[in-house]
């Protein structure tokens, strides 16, 4: 019995991840035309995060690169991040970025190489991406909540 592959319908696909709202259909478009751009859509697919949160991500998180796109796609789908700091920082006021672009660990590819859960360096590029993030998100958390009753 031959194999059936499904085609992708992309304007299926764009409408799906972009969950028809207008801001989060440009930035899908965008991401559809690089390479690390639909992979990093498909993880998000597979990571139940589309529209305004796909959107948020992209611009707010990733500062609209594809290759920080893909990368932040790949630790969140890859459990790198609970979905409850995902979640949390996606809709705070003013998302700070999943990368840590200031890690430097030899062996790790730039931004825009392959790089993945079977890299030899990815469960430690992870662990500190992880560490960082946590305490940025704190840091910030921590400092807005002061502001709160601090005025």
């Amino acid at each position: 019995m031959p194999i059936v592959v499904k085609k992708i319908d992309m304007l299926n696909f764009a409408m799906t991840m972009s969950e028809g709202n207008p801001q989060a259909l440009a930035s899908v478009t965008t991401l559809m035309h690089t390479q690390y751009g639909m992979m990093g859509l498909i993880l998000c697919h597979l990571a139940n995060i589309r529209g305004v949160e796909l959107h948020r991500l992209y611009k707010e998180c990733c500062d609209c690169d594809p290759f920080i796109f893909e990368r932040s796609s790949s630790m969140i789908q890859n459990g790198v991040f609970s979905k409850e700091q995902v979640r949390r920082n996606i809709y705070s006021n003013d998302p700070i970025p999943f990368v840590d672009e200031s890690i430097e660990i030899y062996g790790v590819p730039d931004f825009g190489e392959l790089f993945g859960p079977a890299h030899y360096k990815w469960k430690e590029y992870c662990d500190e991406s992880r560490k960082s993030f946590s305490h940025r998100l704190n840091k910030k958390f921590f400092e807005e909540e002061s502001k709160q009753y601090h005025k």
